[in-house]
């Protein structure tokens, strides 16, 4: 058996509860010490599989966004919604001078910052550019 090692991360609580009730569910009264931590490395365990890739790190498109790109892509978003939308679904489209002004709300109003963010979500494939001012959500 391989060594263990101490692993304390921080994370949402409806996930950690939402855990907890997938390992109930799965073991049901047969519960035993020990069910998280297993869980939790073959959970691990699958995403590291399903995210390595045998090509070049120089060759490798980076399929999701970032955290700190996904916050304040979320942060983004729910200003959006709050404010001229009902809901941001896949090919939504939206205009450029609100998505504009929620960066400019959410991250600050300097034009190089908005330049930068509306970048990194086209980047990232979460807005695509589609004519004049319409951006579709993607």
């Amino acid at each position: 058996m391989a060594k263990k090692v101490k692993l304390q991360v921080w994370i949402p609580e409806p996930l950690y509860e939402g855990l907890l009730q997938l390992i109930a569910g799965k073991y049901g009264e047969d519960m035993y010490r020990g069910l998280l931590s297993y869980e939790v490395a073959l959970a691990l365990k699958n995403w590291i599989a399903l995210h390595a890739q045998a090509q070049k790190p120089s060759t490798v498109v980076k399929p999701n966004p970032t955290p700190k790109v996904y916050a304040v892509w979320e942060q983004v978003k729910d200003y959006l919604l709050k404010n001229y939308y009902l809901d941001l679904k896949p090919t939504q489209q939206v205009n450029y001078l609100h998505l504009v002004e929620a960066v400019k709300a959410v991250r600050g109003h300097d034009e190089r910052t908005v330049k930068k963010w509306l970048g990194e979500f086209e980047k990232f494939r979460l807005i695509k550019h589609l004519t004049g001012a319409i951006w579709e959500i993607i």
